[in-house]
Protein backbone atom coordinates (compact mmCIF):
# COMPACT_ATOMS: atom_id res chain seq x y z
CA UNK A 1 0.00 0.00 0.00
CA UNK A 2 1.60 3.62 -1.29
CA UNK A 3 1.23 6.35 1.67
CA UNK A 4 -0.39 9.80 -0.17
CA UNK A 5 2.82 11.77 1.90
CA UNK A 6 5.73 11.38 -1.35
CA UNK A 7 8.56 12.69 -2.28
CA UNK A 8 9.37 14.84 -5.03
CA UNK A 9 9.33 11.57 -7.70
CA UNK A 10 6.00 10.64 -6.21
CA UNK A 11 7.98 7.69 -4.50
CA UNK A 12 6.49 7.17 -0.96
CA UNK A 13 8.58 8.97 1.19
CA UNK A 14 7.27 7.10 4.25
CA UNK A 15 5.88 3.98 3.62
CA UNK A 16 3.39 2.26 6.16
CA UNK A 17 6.21 -0.70 7.45
CA UNK A 18 8.33 2.47 8.29
CA UNK A 19 6.12 3.67 11.08
CA UNK A 20 4.72 -0.06 12.28
CA UNK A 21 6.11 -1.16 15.43
CA UNK A 22 3.56 -4.48 15.78
CA UNK A 23 6.06 -6.43 17.26
CA UNK A 24 6.59 -4.35 19.63
CA UNK A 25 3.70 -5.85 21.83
CA UNK A 26 5.06 -9.40 22.14
CA UNK A 27 8.61 -7.66 23.90
CA UNK A 28 7.28 -5.47 26.18
CA UNK A 29 6.68 -6.07 29.80
CA UNK A 30 2.68 -6.51 30.46
CA UNK A 31 0.65 -5.23 32.43
CA UNK A 32 -1.63 -7.65 34.87
CA UNK A 33 -5.04 -8.22 33.45
CA UNK A 34 -7.89 -6.26 35.71
CA UNK A 35 -10.65 -8.89 34.52
CA UNK A 36 -13.18 -7.30 36.95
CA UNK A 37 -13.12 -3.81 35.42
CA UNK A 38 -12.84 -6.16 31.90
CA UNK A 39 -16.34 -8.26 33.15
CA UNK A 40 -18.27 -5.36 33.80
CA UNK A 41 -17.27 -3.16 30.98
CA UNK A 42 -18.80 -6.09 28.88
CA UNK A 43 -21.61 -6.71 31.00
CA UNK A 44 -22.27 -2.38 30.27
CA UNK A 45 -21.89 -3.10 26.63
CA UNK A 46 -25.08 -5.78 26.43
CA UNK A 47 -27.28 -3.54 28.66
CA UNK A 48 -26.38 -0.58 26.38
CA UNK A 49 -27.07 -2.23 23.08
CA UNK A 50 -30.42 -3.60 24.48
CA UNK A 51 -31.60 0.28 26.04
CA UNK A 52 -29.43 2.85 24.13
CA UNK A 53 -28.11 0.84 21.01
CA UNK A 54 -27.99 4.33 18.59
CA UNK A 55 -25.41 4.69 21.31
CA UNK A 56 -23.42 1.63 21.46
CA UNK A 57 -19.87 2.66 18.97
CA UNK A 58 -19.37 6.23 21.76
CA UNK A 59 -19.64 3.26 24.66
CA UNK A 60 -17.40 0.88 22.75
CA UNK A 61 -14.54 3.93 22.56
CA UNK A 62 -15.06 4.73 26.32
CA UNK A 63 -14.53 1.45 27.34
CA UNK A 64 -11.68 0.92 25.34
CA UNK A 65 -10.42 4.43 26.81
CA UNK A 66 -10.42 3.14 30.29
CA UNK A 67 -9.58 -0.33 29.83
CA UNK A 68 -6.45 1.10 27.84
CA UNK A 69 -5.30 3.88 29.41
CA UNK A 70 -5.29 5.90 26.49
CA UNK A 71 -5.01 9.09 25.79
CA UNK A 72 -7.61 8.73 23.02
CA UNK A 73 -9.95 6.00 21.23
CA UNK A 74 -12.27 5.37 19.32
CA UNK A 75 -14.04 3.47 16.38
CA UNK A 76 -13.86 4.09 12.43
CA UNK A 77 -16.50 2.66 10.01
CA UNK A 78 -16.12 2.96 6.23
CA UNK A 79 -19.09 4.57 4.73
CA UNK A 80 -20.69 2.68 1.55
CA UNK A 81 -22.03 5.95 -0.44
CA UNK A 82 -18.06 8.33 0.28
CA UNK A 83 -15.86 5.25 0.16
CA UNK A 84 -14.13 7.01 3.46
CA UNK A 85 -13.41 5.81 6.81
CA UNK A 86 -15.37 8.00 9.53
CA UNK A 87 -14.78 8.38 12.17
CA UNK A 88 -18.14 7.63 14.21
CA UNK A 89 -16.84 7.68 18.22
CA UNK A 90 -14.27 8.76 19.76
CA UNK A 91 -13.47 9.31 23.36
CA UNK A 92 -10.53 11.31 25.47
CA UNK A 93 -8.34 14.01 23.94
CA UNK A 94 -9.21 13.53 20.27
CA UNK A 95 -12.96 13.86 20.83
CA UNK A 96 -13.24 16.89 18.58
CA UNK A 97 -12.79 14.60 15.72
CA UNK A 98 -15.50 12.89 15.83
CA UNK A 99 -17.28 12.20 12.64
CA UNK A 100 -14.12 13.37 10.40
CA UNK A 101 -13.87 11.39 6.85
CA UNK A 102 -10.82 10.20 5.65
CA UNK A 103 -9.91 8.43 2.53
CA UNK A 104 -8.32 4.78 3.43
CA UNK A 105 -5.21 5.21 2.21
CA UNK A 106 -4.56 8.89 4.51
CA UNK A 107 -5.43 6.84 7.63
CA UNK A 108 -4.15 3.86 9.64
CA UNK A 109 -7.55 2.62 9.63
CA UNK A 110 -7.04 2.02 6.21
CA UNK A 111 -4.23 -0.23 6.60
CA UNK A 112 -5.71 -2.17 9.10
CA UNK A 113 -8.90 -3.07 7.26
CA UNK A 114 -6.67 -3.75 4.38
CA UNK A 115 -4.61 -6.46 6.49
CA UNK A 116 -7.37 -7.15 8.59
CA UNK A 117 -4.76 -7.48 11.73
CA UNK A 118 -4.14 -5.93 14.44
CA UNK A 119 -1.39 -3.38 14.17
CA UNK A 120 0.64 -0.63 16.32
CA UNK A 121 2.13 2.29 14.70
CA UNK A 122 4.77 4.75 16.53
CA UNK A 123 4.21 8.54 15.33
CA UNK A 124 1.79 7.18 12.01
CA UNK A 125 1.81 10.99 11.50
CA UNK A 126 5.27 10.43 10.03
CA UNK A 127 3.35 8.43 7.01
CA UNK A 128 -0.26 9.35 6.94
CA UNK A 129 -1.27 12.88 6.19
CA UNK A 130 -4.96 12.40 8.56
CA UNK A 131 -3.20 12.05 11.43
CA UNK A 132 0.20 14.25 10.53
CA UNK A 133 -1.38 17.95 11.75
CA UNK A 134 -3.82 16.53 14.93
CA UNK A 135 -3.09 18.26 18.11
CA UNK A 136 -2.31 16.44 21.03
CA UNK A 137 -0.01 14.29 18.80
CA UNK A 138 -0.39 10.61 17.84
CA UNK A 139 2.57 8.96 19.39
CA UNK A 140 1.16 5.35 19.01
CA UNK A 141 -1.69 4.05 17.66
CA UNK A 142 -2.89 0.01 18.07
CA UNK A 143 -5.79 -0.73 15.79
CA UNK A 144 -7.84 -3.77 15.38
CA UNK A 145 -10.41 -4.59 12.49
CA UNK A 146 -13.70 -5.70 13.24
CA UNK A 147 -16.04 -7.61 11.14
CA UNK A 148 -19.33 -8.41 9.95
CA UNK A 149 -19.35 -12.33 8.69
CA UNK A 150 -15.74 -12.43 7.08
CA UNK A 151 -16.00 -8.74 5.96
CA UNK A 152 -13.88 -6.28 7.96
CA UNK A 153 -15.84 -2.96 8.32
CA UNK A 154 -14.51 -0.65 10.74
CA UNK A 155 -11.45 -0.64 13.21
CA UNK A 156 -11.28 0.01 17.31
CA UNK A 157 -8.44 1.70 18.04
CA UNK A 158 -6.28 4.20 21.26
CA UNK A 159 -3.89 6.14 21.28
CA UNK A 160 -1.01 7.35 23.23
CA UNK A 161 0.05 11.09 23.19
CA UNK A 162 2.83 10.40 25.18
CA UNK A 163 6.64 8.47 24.59
CA UNK A 164 6.11 6.80 28.56
CA UNK A 165 2.66 5.58 27.60
CA UNK A 166 3.41 2.58 25.40
CA UNK A 167 0.67 -0.28 24.80
CA UNK A 168 1.65 -4.04 25.47
CA UNK A 169 0.01 -7.33 24.89
CA UNK A 170 -2.43 -6.68 27.38
CA UNK A 171 -4.02 -3.54 25.75
CA UNK A 172 -3.82 -6.27 22.80
CA UNK A 173 -6.29 -8.50 24.68
CA UNK A 174 -8.29 -6.55 25.65
CA UNK A 175 -8.98 -4.59 22.35
CA UNK A 176 -9.24 -8.06 20.81
CA UNK A 177 -12.28 -8.39 23.90
CA UNK A 178 -14.34 -5.23 22.68
CA UNK A 179 -14.09 -5.83 18.85
CA UNK A 180 -15.67 -8.84 19.32
CA UNK A 181 -18.32 -7.28 20.88
CA UNK A 182 -18.19 -4.77 18.34
CA UNK A 183 -18.66 -7.55 15.56
CA UNK A 184 -21.90 -9.36 17.19
CA UNK A 185 -23.28 -6.00 18.02
CA UNK A 186 -23.05 -4.52 14.35
CA UNK A 187 -24.73 -7.61 13.08
CA UNK A 188 -27.35 -7.02 14.97
CA UNK A 189 -27.50 -3.11 15.32
CA UNK A 190 -30.45 -2.42 12.75
CA UNK A 191 -33.93 -2.20 13.51
CA UNK A 192 -34.66 -5.45 11.38
CA UNK A 193 -31.96 -7.63 13.28
CA UNK A 194 -32.05 -5.85 17.12
CA UNK A 195 -34.66 -7.45 19.31
CA UNK A 196 -34.92 -10.87 20.56
CA UNK A 197 -32.40 -12.78 18.43
CA UNK A 198 -29.76 -9.81 18.71
CA UNK A 199 -30.34 -9.87 22.81
CA UNK A 200 -29.94 -13.61 23.03
CA UNK A 201 -26.83 -13.23 20.94
CA UNK A 202 -25.17 -10.86 22.96
CA UNK A 203 -26.20 -12.24 26.14
CA UNK A 204 -24.39 -15.62 25.18
CA UNK A 205 -21.20 -13.65 24.29
CA UNK A 206 -21.57 -11.89 27.91
CA UNK A 207 -21.45 -15.42 29.26
CA UNK A 208 -19.27 -17.01 27.84
CA UNK A 209 -16.87 -14.10 28.25
CA UNK A 210 -17.81 -14.09 31.82
CA UNK A 211 -17.27 -17.90 32.54
CA UNK A 212 -13.26 -17.42 30.45
CA UNK A 213 -12.76 -14.25 33.11
CA UNK A 214 -13.98 -16.46 35.69
CA UNK A 215 -11.53 -19.49 34.92
CA UNK A 216 -8.96 -16.37 34.66
CA UNK A 217 -9.55 -15.19 37.81
CA UNK A 218 -9.60 -18.60 39.47
CA UNK A 219 -5.89 -19.62 37.90
CA UNK A 220 -4.81 -16.18 39.01
CA UNK A 221 -6.23 -16.98 42.50
CA UNK A 222 -4.22 -20.82 42.46
CA UNK A 223 -1.14 -18.69 41.53
CA UNK A 224 -1.34 -16.41 44.03
CA UNK A 225 -2.08 -18.73 46.93
CA UNK A 226 0.71 -20.90 45.74
CA UNK A 227 3.31 -17.61 45.61
CA UNK A 228 1.95 -17.38 49.07
CA UNK A 229 2.18 -20.60 50.44
CA UNK A 230 5.81 -20.41 48.86
CA UNK A 231 6.92 -17.62 50.80
CA UNK A 232 5.81 -18.86 53.95
CA UNK A 233 7.46 -22.09 53.44
CA UNK A 234 10.59 -19.76 52.49
CA UNK A 235 10.57 -17.65 55.84
CA UNK A 236 9.33 -20.59 57.97
CA UNK A 237 12.79 -21.71 56.78
CA UNK A 238 14.47 -18.73 56.99
CA UNK A 239 13.51 -18.43 60.65
CA UNK A 240 14.51 -22.07 61.16
CA UNK A 241 17.87 -21.39 59.87
CA UNK A 242 18.36 -18.42 62.12
CA UNK A 243 17.28 -20.37 65.18
CA UNK A 244 19.97 -22.73 64.35
CA UNK A 245 22.41 -20.63 64.03
CA UNK A 246 21.52 -18.61 67.39
CA UNK A 247 21.95 -22.19 68.72
CA UNK A 248 25.64 -22.88 67.12
CA UNK A 249 26.25 -19.16 68.31
CA UNK A 250 25.29 -20.19 71.94
CA UNK A 251 27.04 -23.12 72.13
CA UNK A 252 30.39 -21.75 70.72
CA UNK A 253 29.85 -18.52 73.45
CA UNK A 254 29.88 -21.39 76.10
CA UNK A 255 32.40 -23.78 74.77
CA UNK A 256 34.67 -20.36 75.12
CA UNK A 257 33.86 -19.94 78.38
CA UNK A 258 34.39 -23.07 79.89
CA UNK A 259 37.96 -23.11 78.01
CA UNK A 260 38.73 -19.86 79.75
CA UNK A 261 37.56 -21.12 83.08
CA UNK A 262 39.66 -24.22 83.02
CA UNK A 263 42.48 -22.04 81.72
CA UNK A 264 42.18 -19.85 84.84
CA UNK A 265 41.93 -22.68 87.34
CA UNK A 266 45.00 -24.22 85.92
CA UNK A 267 46.97 -21.87 86.80
CA UNK A 268 47.61 -20.39 83.08
CA UNK A 269 48.75 -17.04 82.83
CA UNK A 270 49.23 -15.83 79.14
Amino acid sequence: MKSAITAGGGTPAVRPEDVLVTEALSSRPARAPDFESENRALCLLSRDLASNPENLLQKLADAALNLCRAGSAGVSLGDNETGQLRWHAVAGRLAGHTGCGMPPASSPCGTTIERNMPLLFAYPGRCYPFVAPMQPTVVEALLLPFHTGERPIGTLWVVAHTPERQFDAEDLRLLTALSRFASVAMEFASPQQTGAAGSMELEHLVQRRTRELHHANESLRARVLQLELANAELRASQAQLQAEMAIVRSGHRRSSLGRGQSWADSGFRA
